[in-house]
């Protein structure tokens, strides 16, 4: 949840913004990556986006997604998960290239 609050985690304007990687182009789509394009635009997690969407039952926006989270519990709960789903897999996606590199 803090990456996703604080754009800091793995990103790539965050990872090269630190010297990390040299670019900062999506890994699944090109586009430059950061918690807005990750969450809300980048059509490798559009599939997550809708589930947690059906689930809340309304589109979720960066204009509202911290309103629809303190809304309810079950809303908390469902955002978090969206949330923590995405992040575990980048995480791990990010490893694997690291992985490839060495």
């Amino acid at each position: 949840m803090t990456q996703f609050m604080t754009g800091h985690g793995c990103f790539t304007d965050y990872l090269k913004r630190f010297g990390i990687i040299e670019t900062d182009e999506c890994w699944y789509c090109g586009e430059k990556d950061d918690v807005e394009h990750t969450f809300f635009k980048c059509e490798n997690w559009r599939e997550n986006r809708e589930l947690a969407e059906e689930e809340l039952e309304e589109e979720i926006m960066p204009e509202n997604v911290v309103e629809a989270m303190l809304a309810s519990e079950k809303n908390w709960t469902c955002v978090e998960k969206w949330i923590a789903g995405v992040m575990k897999q980048k995480e791990l996606d990010e490893r694997r290239k690291k992985l490839q590199e060495n």
